[in-house]
């Protein structure tokens, strides 16, 4: 209704021989709420998203509050600066603070300087949303364009979950360094992808996904520069499926030995190419190329190549 409201302050074209229309203008200087309430319900709309889930057509966001200043509405477009903001929706999911640069139009969500911080996450980035108009958010995975910039932050896997709930069931807060995510969801890129995870757990990586939402026909790219852990970290990590919570790590491979690993992925889930290089000690590596095919009905084909030199093979079978 907001964005709609917005969208009706916007000049309409007009002829040569009409008198210009002047954009409408509004200016706060500073805007401050505290306790209050806002509620969303859509009647025609029924979902079983389960219960600490966020449901877009039934929001419910209480004690909220919002400190903001320069505030200035020039057509449809919206800037101004927020000091503090903050609420609580039904689902659970809790806004502790939320400071920015704001910018917004018809075409343009811009967050400049984002810090905010929820539940058990703190998320640093500058983050910009693109699309034709206002009717394009109705088919965002596929008309919304979306960079982000991230800048040091903690994340905590579990409060992904309010927006997509498998992921309460990982455990894992990450560390992102940093990382550029450029694309719309359907057809989306990151660069320079640098998280940490656990004791010594680094990666460096650029990837590609086109195809969401459907992950298992969606066309997997993706570039490990650099990745080291240990197998206490890989024990540790969780992972967001019923049928297995945790990666089957080998129980003889020693728990604090560095492990470094690179290579690439190419293809999708049922069919695919990679390259992988693993390294134990200063003479110890092995290269494994594999292929993939398979289908959701049909016999699986594999192919592996493996080269190694003094590499622990045992440890691992």
């Amino acid at each position: 209704a907001f964005a709609r409201f917005i969208e009706q302050l916007t000049p309409r074209d007009t002829s040569s021989f009409e008198k210009p229309v002047q954009a409408f203008v509004m200016q706060i200087k500073q805007v401050s709420m505290k306790h209050v309430r806002f509620r969303l319900k859509d009647e025609n709309v029924q979902n079983d998203y389960g219960h600490n889930s966020m449901d877009y057509e039934d929001l419910d966001i209480s004690d909220a509050s919002l400190q903001a200043h320069d505030f200035r509405l020039v057509g449809d477009s919206l800037n101004f600066f927020v000091d503090r903001l903050s609420g609580r929706e039904k689902s659970g999911f809790v806004l502790k603070e939320l400071r920015s640069h704001i910018i917004l139009s018809g075409k343009v969500f811009y967050f400049k300087g984002l810090n905010a911080e929820t539940n058990h996450s703190h998320i640093a980035m500058d983050y910009f949303m693109d699309a034709a108009g206002w009717d394009s958010y109705a088919y965002f995975i596929d008309s919304v364009k979306l960079r982000a910039n991230f800048k040091p932050s903690v994340l905590y896997m579990p409060d992904i979950g309010y927006f997509a709930n498998s992921m309460f069931l990982m455990k894992d807060t990450l560390q992102v360094k940093t990382g550029i995510f450029k694309g719309v969801i359907s057809h989306f890129q990151t660069h320079d992808f640098y998280v940490s995870y656990g004791r010594n757990t680094r990666l460096l990586a650029d990837f590609s996904i086109k195809g969401l939402p459907d992950f298992y026909t969606s066309k997997i790219q993706a570039d490990v520069q650099s990745f080291t852990t240990m197998a206490s970290d890989l024990k540790a990590f969780t992972l967001p499926l019923d049928s297995m919570s945790h990666l089957p790590i080998p129980i003889d491979l020693p728990e604090m030995k560095p492990i470094d690993f690179s290579g690439n992925f190419n293809g999708s889930y049922y069919n695919f190419v990679s390259d992988l290089q693993m390294k134990m000690a200063e003479n110890s590596h092995l290269s494994i190329h594999s292929s993939y095919r398979a289908g959701r009905q049909s016999p699986r084909y594999v192919d592996l190549k493996i080269e190694g030199n003094q590499f622990p093979l045992g440890l691992w079978v």
